[in-house]
C-alpha cells in the first residue's frame, strides 16, 4: 500500500524542525588561536631548554666531582686535587674541556697520582677562560683567570707533565690550593663555544654559566644565572 499525502505530513516537519549547524564564535576562535599560540611557542623554544638543561646537568657533574673531592680529603687521603685541561694543550688533552682527580699522599717523598679517568665536557661547552664571574658575596676569582698560582703541574698516565689550572682540598675540606694569593671564592665558568687557537670563541656569553667553590668549607654553589663576559 502507498503512503498517503496526510501520512507524509509528520515526517517532513520533523525534517524542517532539524538544528541547523552552528558556526564558532569569535570567542572560540580567539581561544583557539592563543592554545595553538602557546604550543608552537614551546617547541620553538625546546633546543633553548634542552641545551640549558645540558649546561646545567654539566655543572652538576663537576660539582659532584669536587665534592667527591673533598670528601676523600675529610678521610684522610692526603690532599686531594681536581686539575682542568689548561688554554693550550699538547695534543693529549682538549682545551678547557676536560678535568680529573689527583692524589698527593701525606707520607713524604710520595708522587702525585692520577684518580680515575679524565672526564669531558659536552660537546659544544668549554670552560670558559676569559669570563668575569661576577656573585654575591664580593668577585669570583674565575680559576682560569688566577694566573700561575692557581695552575699546578701534574704527570699524567703517559708520564706527560702538564701544567693545569687546580683546586685543591685539604683534611679540613677547605682549598688549600690555590693559596691565600688567590683571593676567593673560586669560579668555574660554562660557555657554549669552542677553543680557537689560544682564545674562546664563545658566540652567546650571556648564556654562560657557572658554580663557586668557597675557600674556608670547600663547599660548591651552583650558580645557574648568567655570567658576564670581559
Amino acid at each position: 500500500m502507498l503512503p498517503t499525502v496526510r501520512s507524509l505530513i509528520p515526517a517532513f516537519r520533523s525534517c524542517r524542525t532539524l538544528p541547523k549547524p552552528r558556526g564558532y564564535t569569535l570567542v572560540e576562535i580567539l581561544v583557539v588561536i592563543g592554545i595553538i599560540s602557546v604550543l608552537m611557542g614551546t617547541v620553538v623554544n625546546i633546543p633553548g631548554i634542552l641545551t640549558t638543561n645540558r649546561r646545567v646537568s654539566a655543572l652538576q657533574e663537576i660539582a659532584a666531582v669536587l665534592e667527591q673531592a673533598r670528601s676523600q680529603a675529610l678521610r684522610g687521603n692526603g690532599t686531594i686535587y681536581v686539575a682542568f685541561s689548561p688554554l693550550t694543550s699538547s695534543g693529549t688533552l682538549e682545551p678547557c674541556r676536560q678535568y680529573a682527580m689527583f692524589e698527593e699522599p701525606e707520607t713524604p717523598g710520595s708522587d702525585i697520582r692520577q684518580i680515575g679517568e679524565w672526564r669531558s665536557l659536552p660537546d659544544g661547552l668549554i670552560f670558559h677562560p676569559d669570563a668575569t664571574a661576577a656573585g654575591t658575596p664580593g668577585t669570583w676569582s674565575n680559576l682560569y683567570k688566577a694566573g700561575t698560582e692557581a695552575e699546578k703541574a701534574f704527570k699524567l698516565f703517559n708520564q706527560e707533565e702538564i701544567t693545569m689550572p687546580t683546586l685543591g682540598f685539604g683534611s679540613l675540606g677547605e682549598v688549600v690550593f690555590p693559596g691565600e694569593g688567590v683571593p676567593g671564592p673560586f669560579a668555574i665558568v660554562l660557555a657554549e663555544g669552542a677553543i680557537d687557537g689560544t682564545r674562546a670563541s664563545v658566540p652567546n656569553a650571556h648564556s654562560n654559566l657557572s658554580l663557586e667553590v668557597r675557600r674556608s668549607s670547600g663547599k660548591t654553589l651552583l650558580n645557574p644565572g648568567a655570567v658576564p663576559a670581559p
